[in-house]
This record gives structure tokens, C-alpha cells and sequence, in this order.
């Protein structure tokens, strides 16, 4: 079962995937790795991934930064 959508307002529109779109929400919803993965039925290497590569898009270190960002 996953979990709704959180509406986000980013400054500009980055190149994020589906999936990472939704790896995102998650992690603002404050889920764990191994969390997300049993909600999305993925590897937690596979959340990993897409966690490393939602940081380097938008140019975040943390999910504080993460937050800021994306102003939930």
C-alpha cells in the first residue's frame, strides 16, 4: 500500500524520475530506508540509489536540506 502524495513546491523543476519523485515524498514523510522499501517493494540498495541520486540532483547533503528545499 503506498502512501498519498505530499504536494511540493520546488523553486524549479528538476529532472527527477517517477520513482524518485516518489522516494522523495517518502523520505519527507520521514520513512526509513528499510521502510520506504517494503512500501514501494524494492531493495534498500534500490531506495539508496534513488536517495543518492534525488541529493545529487537537487544539490542537498541531508534531509534537512531536503526539507528546506523543497519547502513541504
Amino acid at each position: 500500500m503506498l502512501l498519498a502524495a505530499i504536494p511540493v513546491a520546488l523553486p524549479f523543476e528538476p529532472k527527477l524520475v517517477p520513482r524518485e519523485k516518489e522516494v522523495m515524498h517518502l523520505v519527507l514523510q520521514g520513512l526509513n530506508t528499510r521502510e520506504i522499501s517494503q512500501v514501494m517493494n524494492i531493495m534498500e540498495s534500490t531506495v539508496c540509489t534513488y536517495r543518492a541520486n534525488i541529493f545529487r540532483k537537487l544539490k542537498v547533503k541531508n534531509v534537512k536540506d531536503l526539507a528546506a528545499k523543497v519547502r513541504v
